[in-house]
């Protein structure tokens, strides 16, 4: 047997991953948490603009750089295929998460932090899949 006669290849694949990638980082920044409840799963990343001392590493280097990129799915999403029902808000929800995070430490300002984010619906949501686990910049 040889194994590459089995591993499957798609540039359209990663074409469509860059396409995604490329729509986030022009979507506009938004506040941490947005001000507008929206439903859907999706990607997104956050940055920071304050004096904490690790993440203004980041910041005064590279504005634009995110210092954390995570993904919200929705429910039933690890069994099979979520659905998308009027109240699944797991982006949004994830994003409040962070800011409450946020709001309780007692060394960062939450006015310090914005979001970019693509909600991802329908069979789109898929991608969600494709951006690995939360991490850190």
């Amino acid at each position: 047997m040889k194994i590459e006669e089995h591993i499957y290849r798609s540039e359209s694949f990663v074409e469509l991953i860059e396409d995604a990638v490329e729509f986030m980082i022009n979507t506009p920044f938004e506040k941490l948490p947005p001000e507008v409840k929206f439903a859907g799963g999706g990607v997104y990343a956050l940055y920071y603009k304050g004096d904490f001392p690790q993440y203004r590493k980041i910041y005064s280097k590279t504005p634009d750089l995110p210092i954390y990129v995570g993904k919200a799915v929705l429910p039933g999403w690890r069994q099979g295929r979520g659905s998308l029902k009027e109240n699944d808000s797991a982006l949004y929800r994830r994003l409040n998460e962070h800011a409450r995070s946020i709001n309780a430490a007692e060394n960062l300002q939450i006015e310090d932090f914005s979001c970019r984010f693509i909600v991802l619906q329908d069979q789109e949501a898929d991608l969600i899949s494709t951006s690995g686990d939360d991490s850190q910049v």
